[in-house]
């Protein structure tokens, strides 16, 4: 087992997180880090020191997930989804439920509840997860310089731990896999190809037909799921919002 592959392994084990179809890069430069900060020679002594720390897998991990974020990112994305996509999704007066998949620190899912509140009034809740719990921990405390959250936005918004490339389709916080939303923006750029595929498909699962799913500025549908959404119609296609089409099985 090479230095690479028994890292990955014991990620898997002490984290349950299996980072194999992860890109390449995204694990060499959190490595590199966690390498420099140990002072460890080689991948061989990090190694080591992992079999010596039983934290510092779970810093590692921390390390490789990447948590660029901010609020109301790509703003033409978040005036998209106020003025054409959230409207369309309103169903009288049934809460309209939403997915931030990838949360990071929060900042994007605080965005999406301010617009939705716009929208909607109290009548939408959301659920926001991340791999990391760091991010978690600091997304659920929704401090931010220069900025306060209001608490009829924390009364609607839920953070966890979840990872969507486990076994897990949901955490148990989602009570029912059902949204007519979700946000995956930023998320599949790090992952191969055939992760990113697992990963829409899955997705997929858990939105109705007429459902929103809105990916990142350079990320599309994979064409093997490309059956199941087309552009989201009167929205710029730059804005990478898709509609759920087709049956839902």
């Amino acid at each position: 087992m090479t230095g690479v592959a028994e890292l990955l392994w014991t990620l898997r084990e002490r984290c349950g997180v299996d980072l194999r179809d992860y890109r390449a890069d995204g694990l060499d430069r959190g490595l590199r880090r966690r390498m420099a900060e140990t002072a460890s020679a080689d991948v061989a002594a990090y190694v080591a020191r992992i079999g010596q720390d039983a934290d510092e897998a779970e810093r590692l991990l921390e390390a490789v997930l990447v948590q660029a974020t901010s609020f109301f990112r790509d703003e033409a994305v978040f005036d998209a989804l106020r003025d054409a996509v959230a409207p369309a999704l309103r169903r009288g007066s049934a809460p309209l439920r939403a997915w931030v998949i990838g949360c990071a620190t929060g900042e994007e899912a605080w965005s999406l509840a301010s617009v939705l509140h716009d929208v909607c009034g109290p009548a939408f809740s959301v659920l926001a997860t991340d791999l990391s719990a760091a991010a978690v921990a600091r997304a659920r405390a929704g401090s931010y310089p220069g900025r306060s959250i209001s608490d009829a936005l924390r009364a609607r918004v839920t953070f966890a731990r979840h990872d969507i490339t486990g076994p897990r389709l949901a955490p148990s916080e989602a009570v029912v896999a059902r949204f007519d939303l979700v946000l995956l923006r930023n998320v599949l750029i790090y992952f191969r190809t055939s992760l990113q595929e697992r990963v829409i498909h899955r997705v997929a699962g858990v939105l109705p037909a007429g459902g929103a799913l809105v990916l990142g500025p350079v990320e599309r549908v994979p064409r093997s799921d490309a059956r199941r959404f087309e552009p989201w119609p009167g929205v710029d296609e730059g804005a990478r919002v898709y509609r759920r089409i087709g049956e839902t099985t």
